[in-house]
């Protein structure tokens, strides 16, 4: 697998996409942090930036 700094654009997208498929096939659920200023915990919306913090710290704690 080709590290993160060289993957074209749709290749790095097709990677997040991956990564959040296994995330959520695992059982896990994104969640809006009520501290971020771009994530809309009233509106279940999660922003790209917790989004990726979220499936990165959960992929390391199991």
């Amino acid at each position: 697998m080709k590290t993160i700094d060289k993957m074209s654009s749709a290749e790095w997208q097709e990677y997040r996409e991956d990564k959040l498929i296994a995330y959520l096939n695992a059982g896990n659920e994104l969640k809006p942090d009520p501290d971020c200023g771009s994530c809309d915990p009233d509106n279940d919306y999660v922003c790209f930036q917790c989004e990726i913090c979220q499936i990165d710290y959960e992929g390391t704690t199991k």
